[in-house]
Order: structure tokens, then C-alpha cells, then sequence
């Protein structure tokens, strides 16, 4: 099971994040994507992987937003 929050930050240029409880960084981003991929329907715009970080974007229901 995963559990996401959102947050809104309250700063200028506010914006909008979400948290994935349970699961932390690097050795996670896997099943994350996964989840989002497989089970929620998102589809990939662009994925990166670097030697220190993994980044994607997403897209699913006309939201853009980024993986990393």
C-alpha cells in the first residue's frame, strides 16, 4: 500500500508537492515508478537516469509533473 499526502507550499512562487510515506530515495524509485506507471496510468514524457540522480516527468489527466 501507498500512502500520498499533498502538501502546497506557502512561499512565493508556491507549488504544489506530494510525499510517498513509506518510501525513501534512491532505492525506491523503482517500485515508485512502477506504481505510477503500471497501476495509475501515468505515461512517461522523459526519463533520465545519471549517475547520482534519476529524473522523469509524467503526465496523466493532463497534469505534468516530475519524478525524482
Amino acid at each position: 500500500m501507498v500512502t500520498i499526502t499533498k502538501n502546497v507550499t506557502d512561499i512565493e512562487n508556491s507549488y504544489t508537492y506530494f510525499e510517498f510515506c513509506g518510501y525513501d530515495g534512491w532505492d525506491e524509485f523503482d517500485k515508485l515508478f512502477s506504481i505510477l506507471t503500471n497501476a495509475m496510468g501515468c505515461h512517461v514524457i522523459e526519463k533520465r537516469d545519471g549517475i547520482y540522480s534519476i529524473h522523469c516527468t509524467l503526465k496523466k489527466d493532463g497534469f505534468v509533473f516530475k519524478l525524482n
